[in-house]
């Protein structure tokens, strides 16, 4: 190990190097302002919910928060089959006002309804596709009319046809008011706030890394021993070479990287993805994790530091085989790969990228690092897969400085 060509650090940034409390404070809120609308306040999915939802690759808030609300949606037809819901959201919470005035609406399994979507998940599905194939499945075991059937299909379209885009989906959009505050989400998007908050990143995220887990990281990569990069399904500015137009681009992702201090590091988010998208005339949600292209692009801008090539270079392995920089010189050499994730969605993509690198020559040894507190419900998925599992980033990071070093091997669980 001491004799690692290139040491390769990918360092997930919530639940590794953030504890994501505003993330998690913004899905109840969230769920929360459509539950009310709906004349149902207070049912929101538990924090245990949370964890379930990532467990089960439910870990963008873009996704869960529309499962929720659209199990509320069930909740009503449960309640009342005959309706006939609007596809428009607000007219649709305005019946679902007058049918809980009835009492008679219950407060959704959200779990139950995660257990269900995550085998879709890990078989290939678009998050989004899986909620739509597991509430419409709820619709059929309430044996409901084919107008309520309709209307109920066409507002779930609504909630999950694109919950991406922050112009099109109204999900999106309250999400987006409670993560950034109502002033930074006027400013990213350009629209007039639809409420008063302040941001619940701001508010609430705290550091996971040390002050001292930092620096030693920081040396590491100032002295060439590792390379770096933080890789997050996080909405991002897009690549640093293009940031001369950033509108419509949240900077949650850069946001997280200045709260632990890591500025200097690539990074690799959701909007660098965007920008590729964009160019090549695709679906964002296509080359984010689970996807290889997310860590592939992670990798290469840890090498080179050239964030605009490195997500080129990924779309270019990926869709169409072809090596260029920063990885056609790399051919004959050896990648160490580091990731640290707490879910599995990362450790799939990484998985996939060297299998890839490998298919053009270059050797790649990839190490799963679990960054999983004791009684974590993910640990049942992630632990299996990973050479090392420890309750913190910081044990984590010292562990594998040790073992890069030929003092230690990875055998903390």
């Amino acid at each position: 190990m001491a004799h690692a060509s290139h040491p390769i650090l990918l360092l997930d940034v919530d639940g590794v190097l953030v504890e994501d409390y505003g993330y998690q404070a913004g899905i109840v809120q969230t769920v929360d302002y459509f539950a009310t609308a709906m004349g149902l306040p207070g049912r929101t999915p538990t924090m245990a919910d949370i964890e379930v939802f990532e467990a089960n690759g439910l870990t963008s808030e873009w996704e869960s928060c529309p499962l929720c609300v659209g199990a509320l949606f069930v909740e009503v037809l449960r309640a009342a089959p005959d309706v006939v819901l609007a596809p428009q959201v607000e007219a649709a919470l305005a019946q679902g006002r007058s049918v809980s005035a009835s009492g008679n609406v219950r407060r959704p399994d959200f779990a139950a309804l995660a257990h269900r979507v995550g085998p879709l998940i890990a078989a290939g599905e678009r998050p989004s596709r899986a909620s739509f194939t597991v509430l419409t499945g709820e619709m059929d075991m309430l044996g409901l009319r084919e107008a309520p059937r309709q209307g109920m299909e066409a507002l779930l379209h609504t909630l999950l046809d694109h919950t991406q885009n922050v112009m099109a989906s109204p999900v999106a959009q309250v999400f987006q008011h409670f993560a950034l505050g109502s002033q930074k989400y006027a400013h990213t998007y350009g629209l007039t706030p639809l409420f008063e908050t302040p941001s619940l990143l701001r508010s609430l995220d705290r550091p996971a890394l040390s002050p001292a887990s930092r620096d030693m990281l920081l040396e590491l990569v100032r002295s060439r021993r590792v390379h770096a990069a933080l890789y997050t399904a996080r909405s991002s500015l897009p690549p640093v070479e293009a940031q001369a137009d950033a509108q419509g681009y949240a900077p949650e992702a850069e946001m997280a990287r200045a709260l632990v201090g890591l500025e200097v590091l690539p990074l690799i988010g959701y909007g660098r993805l965007a920008w590729l998208a964009a160019r090549h005339g695709a679906q964002p949600d296509a080359y984010v994790k689970p996807s290889p292209v997310h860590a592939l692009a992670a990798m290469g801008a840890a090498l080179s530091g050239h964030e605009a090539q490195a997500v080129e270079a990924a779309y270019a392995l990926a869709e169409e085989g072809m090596v260029l920089a920063p990885f056609e010189g790399l051919r004959g050499q050896r990648l160490e790969v580091f990731v640290f994730e707490d879910a599995i969605g990362g450790v799939r993509a990484a998985t996939r990228a060297a299998e890839l690198l490998r298919s053009a020559c270059i050797a790649v040894n990839l190490w799963v690092v679990g960054v999983l507190p004791p009684g974590s419900p993910k640990r049942a998925a992630l632990a299996p897969l990973c050479a090392l599992v420890a309750q913190d980033v910081n044990s984590a990071l010292m562990s594998i400085v040790g073992m890069l070093e030929g003092r230690t091997a990875p055998v903390e669980r």
